[in-house]
């Protein structure tokens, strides 16, 4: 049977021969290469000759130990983040009702438990490589090892949400604060979001330390393209988000009589570049997955110039949006009075009228603010539109946009660093080849098959 333990094989059945042979090998463990006296020992030993060749390529056990013992640091380094973000995320949930705020509270619940899985992982890891140092291929070190890893692939997908957070907490700040009309409410909320913002840059810094020590151990355990296929998904999770979006923006936004001043480059765009994202993703995966090293470099143009095309889309939405919300404030009380009392109650817009009558003379307020009330027996009333919620419409119509934005940018940042692992990749391949276990790789292909089908689901329904 094959198991997967630091690149070699459990050669369990060996020889009397081959046994002083590995006893000769596991003496020299901590030399960083085999001296030429030690490989004419092992000549003999065919099996043995083939573990020490690929010996001479890895780190010492000690140098395993310091990285390890450094990434528990680290992780206890970036556990009071996502706290911080948990408690200040309620708080700014329970003030303003804003659905996105949900989201770092949740996000944070997970960062926690996979933060404190990385530790206990390194340190689990640590103490079985300590344990069997004289016992190289020992299961329990390979368990260690797995859930080790699996620990870090979750932690990069949480640190993709915190990426996504910390930009639209700071792009979309005014939006958030817009609404809330008590100064008090409104001074704890925007102290709230700048706590969840710096939370997160710590987070985001704090990851790109682990990020660095994590390459440096795949690499050594033979499993960086593991690595690279979890940030494709973390991609692909990205651009789904920016497709969809960017296509509810598009469909709502479109049906108002305003909508010829939000030219359809802006949507259609985002919706384009969301599906090559998405091709990308699935050849970064495939070349990940057979470790071909012209597909990888491929990878990498392609990652490149993806990263360029959202930066321009960015600036795109930043300068050919500003006649469509300049319309939007001017056009308010027609939007007003279109929009239906359900979709103005989600947004956060409590009371359309403010005053009702049965005729326009009675009403307070000027002509273009009165609006027509649709009711059931037939009776015309008239009503004085509320004019807080022109605010709200004008919130609504730039968070959306600040949310695409925040996918963008959020794109780019893991582009960097699937940029970052597939040359790890490389590395990989230059010292040991290419293979290795597939096991993982399946079960990552099964989650970006779910992922797309619940994605399409979710799809649907909003739509």
């Amino acid at each position: 049977m094959e198991i997967k333990q630091r690149g070699m094989k459990n050669y369990s059945n060996f020889t009397d021969e081959d046994e002083k042979g590995e006893n000769q090998l596991k003496q020299s463990i901590e030399m960083p290469q085999m001296t030429e006296a030690q490989n004419n020992l092992l000549k003999p030993f065919p099996s043995i000759s083939r573990i020490s060749e690929r010996h001479t390529n890895r780190m010492t056990i000690k140098e395993e130990e310091k990285i390890l013992n450094r990434l528990q640091i680290a992780a206890i380094g970036i556990l009071f983040a996502p706290v911080i973000v948990l408690i200040a995320g309620v708080m700014a949930f329970h003030h303003t009702n804003k659905y996105f705020l949900m989201f770092p509270p949740f996000v944070s619940l997970i960062g926690i438990c996979a933060t404190l899985c990385v530790y206990f992982g390194a340190k689990y890891t640590k103490e079985s490589l300590t344990k069997h140092i004289k016992m190289l291929t020992q299961w329990n070190n390979i368990v260690a090892q797995d859930f080790f890893t699996n620990s870090l692939y979750i932690l990069h997908l949480v640190a993709s949400c915190f990426f996504y957070i910390g930009i639209v907490s700071v792009i979309s700040h005014q939006n958030l604060l817009e609404s809330i009309k008590d100064p008090d409410i409104s001074w704890k909320v925007k102290w709230a979001l700048y706590f969840i913002s710096g939370a997160s840059l710590k987070y985001i810094i704090g990851y790109i330390y682990i990020f660095y020590l994590s390459c440096k151990l795949s690499i050594d355990y033979e499993n960086i393209h593991n690595y690279v296929q979890v940030i494709q998904i973390s991609i692909l999770i990205s651009a789904i988000g920016l497709i969809l979006c960017t296509g509810i923006y598009w469909l709502y936004w479109h049906a108002l009589d305003i909508s010829e001043n939000l030219a359809p480059i802006i949507t259609h765009s985002g919706i384009i570049l969301g599906i090559i994202l998405l091709i990308y993703t699935q050849f970064s995966f495939f070349a990940a997955y057979k470790e071909h090293i012209s597909l990888i470099i491929l990878s990498q143009i392609i990652s490149v110039i993806l990263f360029i095309f959202l930066w321009l889309y960015c600036m795109l939405i930043v300068f050919a949006t500003k006649d469509f919300q300049a319309s939007v404030s001017t056009n308010c009380y027609q939007l007003l009075n279109i929009m239906q009392d359900k979709h103005l109650n989600y947004l956060g817009c409590k009371e359309k009228y403010i005053e009702i009558e049965s005729s326009k003379d009675k009403l307070k307020c000027d002509e273009d603010q009165i609006g027509k009330i649709d009711e059931n027996d037939g009776e015309e009333k008239y009503g004085c539109l509320n004019s807080d919620c022109c605010e709200i419409i004008r919130s609504a119509a730039s968070a959306g946009l600040d949310y695409i934005i925040g996918f963008c940018i959020t794109g780019q940042i893991l582009l960097v660093f699937a940029l970052e692992c597939s040359r790890n990749l490389l590395k990989k391949i230059e010292r040991f080849g290419s293979g290795g276990e597939r096991v993982m790789d399946k079960r990552l292909f099964g989650v970006t098959i779910a992922t797309l089908l619940i994605s399409c689901a979710i799809g649907f329904a909003l739509r």
